[in-house]
């Protein structure tokens, strides 16, 4: 909003897409619309996102919304019993959670929809069983995960001042190019069908079986492995898999040559409520 101002400010429009209600804005010191800090302003329900392109128009019954300071709040967290250790450097394993009581892990079972015993690669990708899986993790884990961080620290550094880290490619394949870890979407060609007089798609019978499949079994940024005979969680983050992915949406669907050379990726692993202000 103002240039020389520190922190910066960030205004977003976030429109009703369904038109079910109005629209809204948010300002705020983070790039995040769903920082609870932002201040958040409703438009009026005739208002339309096209409307913000006419330099005349003034929105007319702005409403504002923001929070107020309390007097006293008491936050109150279950004690948990949960033991966490920091992955080996070495390995992609960035904690590894133990102790877990039998109803625990039977949750995490259950959501998963798995069956027998041993070490099971729990779904994090999408769908119901993946928000499932997820939902436990943040209730049961989340909040030991961040005071081991806050106390002990993980092997990644989270606060927003932490320094970028290059990647280095696991193997010979440039970033953006590995099929394993960015499966090939279906060709799909254009014939004109004389008989309705009009051009179609086709496509390879089954390819977008293929791809789904191929879809999940592809290599996640994270990944969850829990051991029923240890009571055990292990986490691995892969930033290799992100980085893959994140060079991929720059050089694809742009019509021209893969580069020669691999593009040069960094990461850093950020907590999301002390991005205020960074993106």
């Amino acid at each position: 909003l103002e240039k020389d101002r520190k922190p910066a400010m960030y205004i977003i429009l976030r429109p009703n897409v369904d038109r079910t209600g109005p629209d809204f804005a948010v300002i705020s010191t983070s790039s995040d619309w769903s920082d609870f800090l932002a201040v958040k302003a409703i438009f009026p329900t005739l208002w339309q996102p096209c409307d913000a392109l006419v330099n005349t128009s003034r929105c007319q019954k702005l409403k504002l919304k923001n929070w107020r300071g309390s007097q006293a709040i008491k936050c109150v967290l279950a004690e948990s019993t949960l033991k966490i250790e920091n992955g080996k450097l070495e390995s992609d394993e960035l904690v590894l959670l133990s102790n877990f009581s039998s109803a625990e892990v039977e949750m995490f079972r259950k959501a998963a929809m798995v069956r027998g015993r041993g070490c099971l690669k729990l779904p994090t990708l999408c769908g119901q069983k993946a928000r499932q899986v997820l939902r436990i993790f943040t209730s049961v884990c989340s909040t030991p995960i961040m005071r081991f961080a806050s106390k002990i620290g993980l092997k990644y550094d989270l606060a927003p001042s932490s320094l970028w880290l290059k990647l280095r490619e696991k193997d010979s394949t440039p970033f953006g190019q590995c099929s394993r870890t960015v499966p090939k979407k279906p060709a799909e060609a254009w014939y004109h069908n004389d008989e309705r007089g009009r051009w179609e798609r086709t496509s390879e019978p089954d390819a977008a079986k293929k791809y789904f499949d191929e879809l999940v079994i592809a290599p996640q940024p994270f990944e969850f492995t829990l051991d029923c005979e240890s009571m055990s969680l292990s986490v691995r983050c892969c930033p290799e898999v992100a980085g893959h992915r994140a060079a991929n949406a720059l050089i694809s669907g742009r019509g021209l040559e893969l580069p020669n050379e691999s593009l040069d990726v960094s990461f850093k692993l950020l907590d999301k409520t002390l991005q205020q202000g960074h993106h």
